[in-house]
């Protein structure tokens, strides 16, 4: 509920199981017409105020996608009125790659404040179908260190959750994201494949929201 896609033309953005994601499924951005070139965006919306320390990681990779100076990484500030590129995303193979980035050093550098109106934006243009051309993405992943939920979803997520942890495996730390619909009480235990307990992360009463934590 926190993404928004657009595409001129012929283009699609996909969320699907082809084309051999890391999991079960990942996002694809394309042009199955074979001919005219398309624009395909992918909007992630997000509430950063009050945060810092964000991280945004994921991993893409491209099927023989010739660079386009277009395509890449964009933020926003005011909820996607204006854009500012931060990362390209070119000289990619048919293989995943993990990209991470500081989000608050890129936001600084580009004169952006970590509003409660902030975008982070995939995009790609091209002309071909995937299976000769387009990008795909996986695992999107932003943290941050604040004090409300990072999902623009009116601050509070719509159910319980907990993330797998990231990265995995992992040395020396890996995150733990979990989200909460309303304030509560948590514990998260960590377990061997044993199942003994190897640590206890979290006991206490927690605000709603996304929570992150460290182990």
């Amino acid at each position: 509920s926190h993404w928004e896609t657009y595409s001129s033309g012929d283009g699609r953005v996909l969320i699907q199981s082809s084309y051999t994601p890391r999991g079960s499924y990942h996002m694809t951005m394309d042009d199955p017409s074979s001919g005219g070139y398309t624009t395909n965006e992918a909007w992630l919306k997000l509430n950063l105020s009050g945060h810092t320390n964000v991280d945004l990681t994921f991993y893409w990779k491209e099927f023989s996608d010739e660079t386009h100076s277009t395509d890449g990484v964009y933020f926003s500030d005011d909820g996607g009125a204006t854009f500012v590129k931060v990362y390209n995303l070119t000289g990619g193979n048919s293989t995943y790659s993990q990209i991470a980035l500081d989000v608050d050093q890129l936001a600084a550098n580009n004169g952006l404040s970590l509003s409660g109106t902030f975008v982070v934006k995939f995009q790609q243009y091209d002309n071909y179908p995937i299976t000769t051309d387009g990008m795909a993405f996986d695992d999107i992943s932003v943290s941050g260190n604040g004090t409300s939920g990072l999902a623009k979803n009116g601050l509070v997520p719509d159910e319980y959750g907990l993330a797998q942890n990231y990265p995995n495996p992992f040395n020396p730390v890996s995150q733990i994201n979990f989200s909460l619909p309303q304030a509560s009480d948590v514990t998260l235990v960590i377990y061997n494949i044993q199942g003994r307990e190897v640590t206890r992360l979290v006991n206490e009463h927690l605000e709603a929201g996304i929570h992150t934590v460290e182990w």
